[in-house]
C-alpha cells in the first residue's frame, strides 16, 4: 500500500507539460501570432514586400525583399514596435531588419479549401494515362505516382480551359 502512494500523482495541467517539453513555446507560439497578423501590422504598402522572422529573446527579425523597402522600414521601426506592442503584448523588444526572400504566397482560406471536388476522368483520358504509364508499369510505385501526376494534371487542365488536354490532341 505505501507503494501505491509514492507513486500516485495529482492532476497536473497540460499548459505545464507543454512547457516543460517545449521551453520556448510561448515565444513560438506569439511568433507564429505575429506571422498571421503582419499583414495588418505593416499594412498593405509593406504586407507584400516584409515578412516577421524568427522571435528570439524579444527581437524580432523582419525580411524585406529590397534594400529600399528596407531604408523605409527601419524609419519607420519605432512605430512598428508600438503596434507590434499593443497587439501582442509588450514581449517584443527590438526589431533586427534583414534583406531576404519574401515568400508570396499565403495560407489557402476556409472558403478556398473548400473548392468543389475534381471531375472524374473521362475513358479516354483513364485510356492515355494507362498507354503513358505502360513502360514503367512493371515499377508499381513510379507508375502510381505518374499516374496521380497525371490525373491532377488533367483534373486542373479541366478546371482551366485556356490549356488543351494532351488527350483532345490540340
Amino acid at each position: 500500500m505505501f507503494m501505491a502512494r509514492q507513486f500516485a500523482s495529482s492532476p497536473v495541467h497540460v499548459k505545464d507539460v507543454l512547457h516543460a517539453a517545449i521551453p520556448d513555446m510561448d515565444e513560438h507560439m506569439l511568433e507564429q501570432a505575429i506571422r498571421v497578423d503582419w499583414p495588418r501590422l505593416v499594412g498593405p504598402a509593406f504586407s507584400h514586400r516584409s515578412r516577421a522572422g524568427v522571435l528570439k529573446r524579444g527581437a524580432l527579425e523582419v525580411i524585406v525583399d529590397s534594400s529600399v523597402c528596407l531604408h523605409e522600414m527601419k524609419l519607420r521601426a519605432s512605430d512598428l514596435l508600438e503596434v507590434l506592442r499593443a497587439r501582442h503584448r509588450s514581449v517584443v523588444s527590438s526589431l533586427r531588419f534583414s534583406l531576404g526572400v519574401v515568400s508570396v504566397t499565403r495560407p489557402a482560406t476556409p472558403a478556398e479549401r473548400r473548392k468543389t471536388p475534381a471531375p472524374p476522368l473521362l475513358p479516354q483520358e483513364t485510356a492515355w494515362i494507362d498507354a503513358t504509364i505502360a513502360p514503367v508499369a512493371t515499377d508499381r510505385v513510379l507508375a502510381n505516382s505518374i499516374r496521380r501526376l497525371l490525373a491532377k494534371d488533367l483534373t486542373a487542365r479541366a478546371r482551366n480551359p485556356r490549356q488543351p488536354s494532351p488527350t483532345s490532341g490540340a
